[in-house]
């Protein structure tokens, strides 16, 4: 994902996918300061392929939170609670307390948030511990998250692929 919100598969490829995860990868890019990689993480959403942006958590990539959660829940996307970011052996930086505001703005504005365990190995597919937790802490309503139960999946997955527009000062 590039500063215009561009994403490095094709539509192509896109279009044959239940749905598109979206996320800042420092193998890919650099850190382009907070208003360039918000506009780029709100830029994937207008992608109508995008329907969840990847840990966006991580102090490498800092982010508007009060932006990314509107512009989240306007355009229909979920933001992922990693619970690979909330690790204490995690490589990225700062993801419990990042997770902490991204799920104030989220409860805030109405967004829904994914949780997901960015497996990279076999023994933590499906591990979300640290995201579970993290969510009874903070009592976030069980309704803004799209995989707490399957009719909330389905109901998600299931909304129309339509081009999406958005305007939100960051």
């Amino acid at each position: 994902m590039i500063q215009r919100g561009s994403i490095d598969l094709s539509y192509e490829t896109s279009e044959r996918l239940d749905y598109v995860i979206a996320s800042l990868h420092d193998l890919v890019i650099d850190d382009m300061g907070i208003i360039s990689n918000t506009q780029a993480v709100i830029g994937a959403m207008t992608n109508p392929y995008v329907r969840v942006i990847g840990h966006p958590d991580d102090d490498r990539f800092p982010l508007d939170y009060k932006a990314v959660a509107l512009a989240a829940r306007v355009m229909g996307v979920a933001l992922e609670l990693n619970n690979s970011s909330l690790s204490p052996h995690s490589s990225r930086s700062g993801g419990i307390g990042n997770a902490r505001k991204l799920l104030a703005e989220c409860e805030r504005v109405g967004a829904k948030i994914m949780v997901g365990s960015d497996s990279h190995i076999w023994y933590s597919v499906g591990d979300f511990g640290y995201a579970l937790s993290l969510l009874e802490e903070c009592q976030f309503p069980q309704e803004l998250v799209v995989n707490a139960n399957r009719a909330y999946f389905e109901d998600f997955i299931n909304l129309a692929v339509v081009p999406r527009k958005i305007a939100i000062a960051v």
